[in-house]
């Protein structure tokens, strides 16, 4: 049956060949088999002429439909939703898999070409083309796409699963993310639409976690670099919608490695990706239920042997010190620091160790002169007592006075004698009545402002290496 709506009609514009679209797979096949078929090289010059026909007839079809979609929208007849959106979630698989085989192709020539010039380019023309190409298929999807979701079901058709649905957007979604250039009207009313769903459905929240993490493994597996970064991308944009929904998902494997892997700047070479990478990851620390004990990427608990192991917790802290501040953006890395350390299940353990990675980076950052930055980390390693719960307090208040005699102790050391040490111990304690002043916390500041006032008094025994207690 011919559809006056029919998925079939993006088929035009998502392909990048020249010859005539009656020998392409048909809906049913699979992605892969559009992306092996051999086609040749692409030719950029040929191609232009093809797809600015195929854009034409493209407008001009959408044309007639949105200035009779109020007056003959009753009467079309709209393709089955459920066949429509799977028929779209496998074209633009197949469409992003084009694209990538062409673009590896003309990086290959072009580096055969100019042996001398930098590896992995391709060639300005054909890229001006895909640009034009891409640009024109995104816009198509999500004007199809606004028409297609605001019409009424065809007769006999029964409502469909509002979950599997945003699953399926959500896919389409992803696919096109590399096309995406601009804000576009219905794509952007879709996405709001999508994200509200997904903070509202637990069902909707799993359902996509599982097939986005699904298409993001076989695109590792099967596809360029390209793909990947802007699929990871639109992951990350939509994680926060529902994260809170995922429960026991939130400790899979595949999203941990994800995640760490995306929140290190040097990998992906984006601050964009690295920042909501560490915002993700603040949101795992939050949402995440309480862990199992189990190896790999575990969280900071023993194992089954008592033992304790370095978890997920552990080589994130550890990495993004290591990587501070070249690349680790601050703002985003205390707020997953401080997410992590409120958990009453992850114990004093989690908050000591933190502080101490803090402790230690900041006197590397100091001794190097970096002042600003070895500051701001001392500050958020203070503003850990804020946050930590109760009974982790006077633990941490007893490592925060071997942190400051530490400290203090090098000033002596390095040349500035007993006057050294006061001036660096005077500092950090400044530092910390910062981070106290912002405390709105009643039942633990008294007491940690009676601490702060032991400590900056001349008397205290700290002064001479001994511990006060809070």
């Amino acid at each position: 049956m011919r559809y006056d709506v029919s998925a079939e009609d993006l088929r035009p514009v998502l392909s990048l060949r020249v010859e005539d679209d009656v020998g392409a797979p048909s809906p049913s096949a699979s992605p892969s088999a559009s992306a092996s078929v051999s086609w040749g090289l692409f030719d950029p010059h040929a191609f232009r002429k093809v797809f600015e026909q195929r854009k034409l007839s493209w407008d001009w079809l959408h044309l007639q439909r949105t200035t009779t979609a109020e007056d003959e929208a009753s009467a079309w007849k709209v393709e089955p939703r459920a066949t429509a959106m799977a028929a779209l979630v496998r074209m633009t698989s197949a469409y992003r898999k084009e694209f990538e085989g062409c673009v590896q192709q003309h990086q290959h020539q072009h580096q055969h070409q100019h042996q001398h010039r930098q590896q992995h380019q391709v060639d300005p023309e054909a890229e001006g083309v895909l640009l034009e190409a891409t640009s024109g298929a995104f816009d198509a999807v999500f004007d199809w796409l606004g028409l297609f979701l605001s019409l009424r079901p065809g007769k006999g058709e029964g409502a469909w699963n509002k979950e599997w649905a945003v699953t399926q957007v959500v896919q389409v979604m992803v696919n096109m993310e590399f096309c995406r250039r601009r804000n576009h009207g219905a794509y952007v009313e879709i996405l709001v639409e999508v994200l509200g769903s997904l903070r509202q459905s637990e069902a909707a929240s799993k359902l996509c976690f599982g097939e986005t993490m699904g298409n993001l493994q076989e695109t590792v597996r099967e596809e360029g670099n390209s793909s990947l970064f802007a699929k990871s991308y639109f992951f990350l944009r939509v994680f926060p919608a529902m994260a809170k929904n995922l429960g026991p998902l939130l400790l899979e494997d595949s999203l941990l490695e994800l995640l760490f892997l995306l929140s290190r700047r040097p990998v992906t070479q984006s601050e964009e990706i690295s920042k909501i990478a560490h915002d993700c990851i603040g949101l795992v620390f939050s949402h995440a239920p309480l862990p199992p004990k189990r190896p790999g990427w575990m969280w900071m608990s023993g194992n089954h042997h008592g033992e304790e192991e370095d978890g997920f917790g552990r080589l994130y802290v550890s990495e993004s010190l290591r990587l501070y501040p070249t690349s680790t953006p601050y703002n985003q890395f205390a707020l997953a620091v401080l997410s992590m350390a409120k958990r009453q299940e992850f114990g004093t353990g989690t908050a000591l160790y933190c502080a101490r990675g803090m402790a230690s980076r900041a006197a590397t950052l100091e001794s190097k002169g970096d002042h600003i930055h070895a500051s701001a980390l001392r500050k958020l390693l203070f503003g850990l007592v804020n946050v930590v719960p109760l009974a982790a307090v006077a633990d941490l208040v007893v490592e925060y006075e071997a942190i400051i005699a530490a400290a203090a102790e090098v000033g002596h050391s390095s040349g500035g004698g007993l006057e050294g040490k006061r001036k660096v111990r005077s500092t950090l304690l400044q530092e910390f009545a910062a981070v106290l002043d912002a405390n709105g916390d009643y039942f633990r500041k008294p007491d940690l402002a009676a601490w702060l006032q032991r400590m900056m008094s001349p008397g205290d025994p700290s002064h001479h290496g001994h511990r006060s207690m809070l």
